[in-house]
């Protein structure tokens, strides 16, 4: 935009109050603590060898005759403005979220450069792209930084269920059974039972469960069974359905029906099927004195997932 400011426009004066924050979080992006120390070592050495020779101009002159972005100012303000939306825990935004500006910047750009942007730079491992992106610009990188300290990263964990709390689920399921009308509404209920009960006892999180195959249950049923224990199969890639509504609304019912197994201070939206389960059956497992490594074995899908097809590197008790 390559005009003056329109001092009576509400979107002009606007654009310079996001640019002014922009500002102030490059400057902020390192600790105070440094800035002061550079500062006064700059000033220091200026002055000493100002006193003992002719100094000349160290630094160019500072500003831009030049109006153009090359920094990645617009893309900042943007950023800046999304911020301001409501979060859902907060009144804005978190950082996480709202660093997602950046991704869809730099795509655009790639796809406008048609892949002709930036250097290719590949090794055995890894490969490596230099961009004249203004998001790839040291600029906007440490307006990203000063950005983050200023925000801050918040985030709100999944309340973990307790094997109490997950007996007082299964009474609601009771409850709800014998109150059903019809095979349909009870094989509702059995589907969200049995997702809460294989995802505790296994420890799997909530996308893990929607692979539990059916046919390898049955196939080691009657040979586990006797023995006090199931054999719970898994199998192709998760495809995980949204039971999330209808396990809160069970919470809600567990927390009426036993409200002595629940916090006062917790609510049905702090669990979630995606962690809970995952999070309560690992902390019972810590409080049961489970060996470290029992608990990794249950716990390795992250590893496998990580892999990415190829065979994951366990250690040899996993």
């Amino acid at each position: 935009m390559r005009r003056d400011v329109c001092w009576v426009s509400e979107k002009d004066l606007a654009k310079l109050r996001f640019i002014r924050r922009a500002s102030l979080d490059v400057m902020w992006s390192r600790q105070t603590s440094t800035v002061h120390a550079n500062f006064a070592r700059m000033r220091r050495d200026v002055r000493e060898a100002t006193e003992v020779m002719t100094m000349g101009h160290i630094f160019p002159r500072m500003g831009n005759p030049d109006m153009e972005d090359k920094c990645g100012m617009e893309i900042a303000t943007i950023m800046l403005q999304a911020s301001l939306r409501r979060g859902m825990y907060a009144s804005h935004l978190q950082f996480d979220t709202t660093r997602k500006t950046v991704l869809w910047a730099m795509n655009a750009w790639s796809a406008v450069m048609r892949g002709e942007d930036g250097t290719l730079f590949a090794s055995d491992d890894r490969t490596l792209f230099s961009s004249e992106s203004p998001t790839r610009s040291r600029w906007f990188q440490r307006f990203v930084l000063g950005m983050k300290r200023r925000m801050g990263v918040i985030r709100k964990q999944d309340e973990a269920l307790t094997s109490a709390q997950i007996l007082a689920l299964q009474e609601v399921g009771e409850w709800m059974w014998e109150r059903a009308e019809g095979a349909a509404e009870r094989k509702e209920i059995a589907n969200i039972m049995a997702f809460v009960v294989i995802g505790f006892c296994a420890s799997l999180r909530g996308e893990e469960i929607s692979l539990v195959s059916m046919r390898g249950l049955l196939a080691f049923w009657q040979d586990t069974i006797q023995k006090g224990f199931i054999m719970v199969t898994l199998r192709g890639r998760a495809r995980m359905r949204d039971y999330n509504d209808t396990f809160q609304q069970y919470i809600r019912l567990a927390m009426d029906r036993s409200p002595s197994t629940f916090s006062s201070k917790s609510e049905a939206e702090d669990f979630n099927l995606r962690r809970s389960l995952r999070r309560g059956s690992t902390t019972q497992s810590h409080n049961n004195k489970t060996p470290p490594a029992t608990i990794e074995l249950m716990n390795r899908w992250r590893k496998r997932e990580a892999a990415r097809g190829a065979e994951p590197g366990l250690e040899m008790r996993q």
